[in-house]
């Protein structure tokens, strides 16, 4: 998936991508807490996906 953006976009900074990825995770974080609070699945689920994801290199 990255991979067809950075295609499209062009290559960005190193500390660009860490910083968006920091994001990503942080608002992941966030909403799966929240989630579980809750008791969420469907957002638990999705987070989860997503984290997956945004941790991925």
């Amino acid at each position: 998936m990255r991979s067809a953006f950075f295609e499209i976009y062009g290559e960005i900074e190193k500390e660009t991508e860490s910083l968006a990825r920091f994001r990503a995770i942080y608002m992941l974080v966030t909403l799966l807490v929240y989630g579980i609070d809750r008791h969420d699945e469907g957002l638990i689920a999705i987070t989860s996906t997503g984290l997956k994801f945004a941790i991925e290199e």
